[in-house]
């Protein structure tokens, strides 16, 4: 087992550590991909993907997918050009949060339904445009707090009197 694959099996993550050896002139491989602990990258907030391109590996779209798979929040560190429909719906499902990292032109409406459906909040991240009655009603319920993101033309969806209902 190389250094590389040592290193990236261990608990912790060092953006300076993992530069270090990748200094020394080693090829990454799709085992070194495989060996990531995307969610250490996530949690000491290294940007992987950067790291490793810079020393000469290409991610495939499997790749994407496969770290994505593992964590959502990765998606913030594949750039936007190859962010494509299927990394960006795997992130949103994973974590819906993420719905803030999908390009604009990628937030389609079933996109911001899997977003809301699962985390309400993430009604702050669906373009106005997008705020459908629908949306906006799958957000407060599953979070009231999301009410706070409805556009004002529709909080009469969530006023309780004798001809609106919630």
């Amino acid at each position: 087992m190389d250094e590389l694959t040592q290193y990236l099996k261990l608990t912790e993550y060092n953006e300076l550590k993992l530069e270090q050896i990748l200094n020394k002139k080693i090829i990454i491989t799709k085992d070194h991909i495989d060996n990531i602990n995307v969610n250490y990258c996530c949690i000491y907030q290294i940007d992987i993907i950067n790291l490793f391109e810079k020393y000469g590996y290409v991610f495939t779209n499997d790749d994407y997918i496969m770290l994505i798979n593992n964590c959502g929040m990765i998606i913030m560190y594949i750039s936007k050009d190859k962010r494509t429909d299927k990394i960006c719906e795997i992130a949103v499902r994973k974590r819906s949060s993420t719905l803030r990292f999908v390009p604009e032109d990628k937030k389609t409406e079933e996109i911001c339904k899997i977003a809301v459906q699962k985390f309400g909040d993430a009604l702050r991240y669906v373009p106005d445009d997008k705020k459908t009655n629908e949306i906006c009603k799958m957000a407060v319920e599953n979070d009231f707090y999301a009410l706070n993101f409805v556009p004002d033309n529709k909080k009469y969806l969530f006023i309780k009197n004798e001809n609106h209902n919630i």
